[in-house]
């Protein structure tokens, strides 16, 4: 009887450890560094909705030259609150930080120019602008 009580207490150690260490292994969403801002100028190739607890978050992927890039938006709700779409072909020029997300190299987008239009997602020191967003709810 003591030894199926030892053999579930280390089934369940095993198992809070397992679910741990796989929290651990997910990276949060980096902060956007000034220091590694760059402008690229491409097309869009494609968008993606990242579908996360904390909400949809939208991503470009671009084409610059021969390189693609991912590029972070902003969630999904601000793009859609500001009545801004993104699709295949899209010209744009993209202000932003490079950081890594889950081990792949991305762009922190803080601004996006297409054609006589601006969309500013962060301010100049890199902070989200939907946060107001965030304090309706």
């Amino acid at each position: 009887m003591q030894t199926k009580a030892i053999l579930r207490f280390l089934c369940g150690l095993f198992l809070v450890l397992l679910i741990s260490g796989a929290a651990l292994a997910q990276e949060s969403y980096p902060k956007y560094d000034k220091a590694t801002e760059v402008k690229i100028k491409g097309e869009v190739q494609e968008l993606k909705v990242h579908h996360t607890e904390a909400g949809d978050n939208t991503h470009l992927i671009v084409k610059a030259g021969d390189q693609l890039y991912e590029v972070c938006l902003c969630p999904a709700e601000f793009l859609k609150s500001m009545e801004v779409t993104f699709a295949a072909g899209d010209k744009v020029e993209i202000t932003g930080s490079k950081a890594k997300l889950n081990g792949a190299d991305v762009i922190l987008a803080r601004e996006i120019v297409r054609g006589d239009n601006t969309l500013v997602i962060r301010d100049k020191e890199g902070a989200p602008v939907w946060t107001w967003m965030m304090k309706k709810g």
